[in-house]
């Protein structure tokens, strides 16, 4: 059987994403790029931005897979993504967020020359600029397209408000679209037939948690934490939407009670400074530790008594799944999205959204609790165990790439057209 896959032709597949920063769909692109099946599939990583992290190029790039990049000249896209300016200045993110746009579809050129040059078969999107590219090039390129939906309409309305009008208006163009979101809204607001949606859950590679024992953990000597009690860990990209201050207001309500306390803020974005000067004005720099972007997160989890999520639209994050794979008992808001995974009082806490005395208090009886903690992260572990397999999902993604090139060849246009 082994044989006979490997004389079979592989599927020559793009992923296409706008930027290789630091996130959720960066994460799950490395992840489904590392996984999936090498006999079946021939797989290539194409992005449009530079940004100063190198860690997901790297990471793919060791696992044998081809990275492309096909953006602005690097040292400039670095420099304009790095500026301190864009982090101060609500006008210039704005200005630099509709730049993107208006850049993105300079790249149609070079990123169709690309899919000839790969001879690829297949695209799979996962941010909203890659899909606005691969839709308008679909008459060009007679090729399968799926799309990877990486956020609520919510979510959207500051970052990329056109992402869902884009859903609408090119959405014939793509084959199958996968979400862990919400099926209702893609059929709702992008206007998307629910035969082409595809609810995927499982985003966690459970073959890689491995808890560290603390006393081995090289964060206790790093930050000083032997006596440390509780770890609360929160991690998101630091904007609004993800309720981190919400997080700081949790641990300085309970400082008083737990002195040793400790709070890690993790993750980058442009408003993290802003935080750490709200850190500083409320003299917390010895209790709220935001370290950045940091890639061993296995041990903070691992570390973690309890995990804190505090985003104000979303049910879940890749983020939340981590933790719960790894026994973080959750407190969380309850934001009614259908992508939520605490049941309350079961495998963690929910407090009404935005009840900071709620969630201070959720927080404070598992702190004080030991059997009530353990009871949670075990439910907590169990839950992704069950539900949130990545291999689940991979699985389903192969052979929705089969159904999607089976008997279809690769066809461009020719050269007069192009």
């Amino acid at each position: 059987m082994t044989q006979r896959i490997m004389k079979q032709k592989r599927i020559r597949v793009l992923q296409l994403i706008d930027i290789l920063k630091g996130g959720g769909a960066e994460e799950w692109l490395k992840d489904l790029s590392r996984l999936i099946d090498r006999d079946r599939f021939e797989i290539k990583v194409c992005y449009l931005l530079e940004s100063p992290q190198k860690t997901y190029i790297e990471e793919i790039s060791r696992a044998g897979i081809k990275v492309i990049y096909i953006g602005l000249d690097k040292k400039i896209s670095q420099s304009i993504l790095g500026s301190s300016a864009l982090g101060r200045n609500t006008v210039l993110r704005s200005i630099a967020r509709h730049s993107y746009l208006f850049y993105a579809l300079t790249k149609l050129r070079s990123l169709y020359r690309t899919i000839v040059k790969e001879r690829i078969e297949l695209i799979h999107t996962h941010l909203h600029y890659s899909f606005l590219l691969a839709s308008l090039l679909r008459r060009s390129i007679k090729i399968p397209i799926v799309c990877q939906v990486p956020q609520m309409k919510l979510q959207t309305e500051k970052t990329s408000p056109w992402s869902f009008t884009a859903y609408r208006l090119f959405g014939s163009a793509v084959d199958s679209f996968y979400t862990n979101i919400s099926r209702e809204e893609l059929m709702k607001y992008g206007r998307i037939p629910q035969e082409k949606i595809q609810f995927i859950k499982g985003v966690v590679d459970l073959n890689t948690i491995k808890p560290v024992r603390r006393e081995e953990n090289p964060l206790i000597e790093e930050f000083g934490l032997q006596d440390a009690f509780p770890i609360f860990i929160s991690i998101g990209r630091f904007v609004p939407e993800k309720g981190h201050s919400y997080a700081i207001e949790v641990v300085e309500r309970l400082k008083s009670q737990f002195p040793k306390l400790r709070l890690f803020l993790l993750g980058e974005g442009w408003e993290l400074e802003k935080y750490r000067e709200t850190v500083k004005k409320r003299g917390l720099e010895d209790t709220v530790i935001m370290p950045g972007y940091r890639r061993d997160l296995h041990n903070f989890y691992s570390l973690a008594d309890i995990f804190l999520r505090t985003c104000l639209i979303e049910g879940g994050s890749l983020a939340n799944y981590y933790a719960m794979a790894y026994g973080n008992p959750i407190v969380a808001f309850e934001t009614k999205a259908p992508t939520e995974t605490i049941t309350h009082g079961k495998n963690g806490f929910l407090a009404p959204l935005g009840d900071i005395e709620k969630m201070t208090g959720y927080a404070a009886m598992l702190a004080e609790k030991e059997d009530l903690r353990s009871l949670i992260s075990n439910e907590s572990r169990a839950y992704a165990n069950e539900k949130l397999d990545i291999r689940d999902t991979i699985q389903s993604i192969e052979s929705d790439y089969i159904r999607l090139c089976n008997g279809k060849g690769t066809h461009y246009r020719n050269k007069k057209h192009r």
